[in-house]
């Protein structure tokens, strides 16, 4: 079902020093609907997040490949603030 901009309307400001686990991150990108899937599948500290690929977020059951880009390039954003 297409969710006609709801993901970006359901985005939460959040500064980065709030975010503190993968579902406050998942949240503050206005995609909690991922927790599950990534916590199972094993990415369970904002560290792992940094290891996130396309096939790794496939393999975790992502289908949607416009949330798969979205969470790669925030993936990206959380690793460059946490080394940085």
């Amino acid at each position: 079902i297409p969710s006609g901009g709801l993901t970006d309307m359901c985005r939460k400001p959040v500064s980065p020093v709030h975010v503190s686990s993968v579902s406050d991150w998942l949240v503050s990108i206005g995609m909690p609907m991922y927790s599950a899937p990534l916590l199972a599948a094993g990415f369970d500290t904002l560290d792992h997040v940094s290891f996130l690929n396309e096939a790794k977020a496939r393999e975790a059951g992502l289908k949607e490949d416009r949330h798969i880009r979205i969470l790669l390039s925030e993936a990206q954003l959380v690793t460059a603030s946490s080394s940085g």
